[in-house]
């Protein structure tokens, strides 16, 4: 597999945790439900560290990656708040945030 074969599942990863589906206005993954169990936000958080690993892969600065581990971090304590991570989770959206970045250094605009 290609960096770019990685970043195409990365994408498909990321709908599905962060906004899949749609209820009213709100897009809603499956990141929110894990945090209805408890320790189970750890599953999410570890998949969010797989866009970690891709954009260390691309060579994004070193600064960028840490505002991305950041992210990662902020939303794994929040969602370790019972039914508080519930509704961050469905509007903070770390890992939507981080492929947005690494989609920025493959596709700078011109």
């Amino acid at each position: 597999m290609d960096i770019f074969d990685h970043i195409k599942f990365a994408r498909w990863l990321t709908n599905l945790l962060d906004s899949k589906w749609h209820i009213g206005p709100i897009a809603v993954g499956l990141d929110p439900f894990f945090d209805l169990i408890p320790g189970a936000q750890i599953l999410p958080t570890g998949l969010s560290l797989y866009l970690i690993w891709i954009a260390h892969k691309l060579h994004i600065p070193k600064v960028t990656i840490v505002v991305m581990v950041f992210r990662i971090f902020f939303d794994f304590v929040l969602s370790s708040i019972p039914w508080l991570g519930f509704f961050v989770d469905m509007l903070y959206r770390s890992n939507r945030k981080n492929i947005e970045v690494i989609e920025m250094f493959i596709n700078p605009k011109e």
